[in-house]
């Protein structure tokens, strides 16, 4: 049941404004209607006229993920109603339309008529569900979007000691790209308590840290992501391995870090010296000082 309120989440952040969701999927957006944005089911499928699609992969009751090919995923977090919030919650403020920072925090000290009477440090107000945010739920916010934003970077795809071609790029808010090539249902989410993808892959949290992480899927093996080396880690006389291949270069050539670029590892291979990118090698052993 989707009926109610929700607010958009936008890389990692709430956004202004408030989603409700009325009878027959009629939304209304801040409250203006567009009839290419109500809710629609089309088979099992919940989406919209505008190419939008909720992926049951990684939804809740609480927490809709919507994707689009070529765009970011965005999250809609359902609005707390009044009737669930207790005297002593402990709230934040999610709208600027109260006289208050966003953010502000407050405690809940009476609920009447569908709206919370909240004690904020300089005053109390009696405010809409769709102004406060229960604080829990911010918390959760900023750790996942935190915990994402720290998997930034390049990453190589294996599977037991097969090293696949091509490089995973993780950007901002979780945006990834696959050898330059964006699917939204593979961006990078965190939802519940656990960092995931649309398709139903997700990270073993126990298994993975920030260099390497394991992703499980019910019925098919590990696939092992590792974060490749950036070019500030590397030092002079370094030794390297050549994973790519090219005719005069062949797989598995090692070599000598002496010297970088902004962008490429200057590495002495036995015959020639080569500015190669960070995907291209694997680090092997680090010079000690």
């Amino acid at each position: 049941e989707l009926k109610g309120e929700w607010r958009p989440q936008e890389g990692g952040v709430l956004a202004p404004g408030v989603i409700a969701v009325g009878d027959n999927g009629y939304t209304t957006y801040g409250g203006i209607h567009a009839r290419e944005q109500d809710l629609l089911l089309r088979g099992d499928m919940i989406q919209r006229e505008d190419g939008w699609w909720i992926n049951p992969e990684c939804s809740s009751s609480f927490e809709l993920v919507w994707c689009k090919q070529g765009e970011l995923s965005v999250i809609w977090q359902r609005v707390r109603p009044a009737s669930e919030y207790s005297i002593g919650d402990k709230v934040e403020c999610a709208s600027d339309e109260a006289g208050l920072a966003i953010g502000s925090s407050g405690e809940v000290v009476g609920i009447k008529d569908g709206r919370i009477r909240v004690k904020y440090q300089t005053k109390i107000l009696e405010v809409l569900p769709s102004q406060i945010t229960p604080a829990e739920v911010s918390r959760h916010n900023q750790q996942g979007q935190f915990l994402v934003e720290s998997l930034g970077g390049v990453w190589r795809l294996c599977e037991g000691d097969i090293m696949f071609p091509g490089v995973v790029t993780i950007g901002a808010s979780g945006y990834t790209l696959y050898d330059g090539m964006h699917w939204a249902e593979q961006d990078i989410l965190f939802f519940g308590e656990r960092v995931a993808r649309g398709d139903g892959w997700a990270v073993d949290m126990h298994a993975s840290t920030v260099n390497e992480m394991m992703w499980v899927k019910p019925g098919e093996r590990t696939i092992t992501w590792k974060r490749v080396k950036p070019v500030s880690e590397y030092g002079l006389g370094d030794v390297v391995e050549y994973i790519q291949e090219k005719p005069d270069l062949p797989l598995g050539t090692r070599g000598t870090v002496v010297g970088k670029t902004d962008s490429r590892v200057r590495v002495k291979f036995p015959t020639q010296t080569f500015d190669v990118l960070p995907a291209e090698i694997l680090a092997i052993e680090a010079k000690t000082v």
